[in-house]
């Protein structure tokens, strides 16, 4: 707040988690939300909220997670520009995973 009480870049962008498990998938996610934010003018800030775990993981859109969003997005539009997917590798993070089926089917 400033000093006339009023809310100053108070926006928040929340993922509410079951775990921990996927923390970086889930920091990428967030971070993706406040690249099209920024992209629009409008500033914020991230967290990620674990509560089984008592955890909060603080996000902030760095010049280095943008780069690394950058690269992402371009590797998936050369993925969706391919003539074919990519093989579907398996790992233990699959079995539970609620698109197994549109991998593995």
């Amino acid at each position: 707040m400033n000093i006339t009480g009023n809310l100053v870049n108070a926006y928040y962008i929340c993922e509410i988690k079951k775990s921990s498990i996927g923390t970086k998938a889930a920091i990428m996610q967030v971070s993706f939300y406040l690249k099209k934010l920024k992209e629009k003018g409008i500033s914020a800030r991230g967290e990620i909220l674990i509560p089984k775990e008592k955890k909060k993981i603080s996000v902030e859109l760095t010049k280095d997670l943008e780069a690394e969003l950058d690269r992402g997005i371009s590797d998936m539009k050369a993925i969706i520009a391919g003539d074919s997917p990519p093989k579907a590798i398996k790992n233990n993070f699959c079995k539970n995973c609620a698109f197994y089926e549109l991998c593995f089917a």
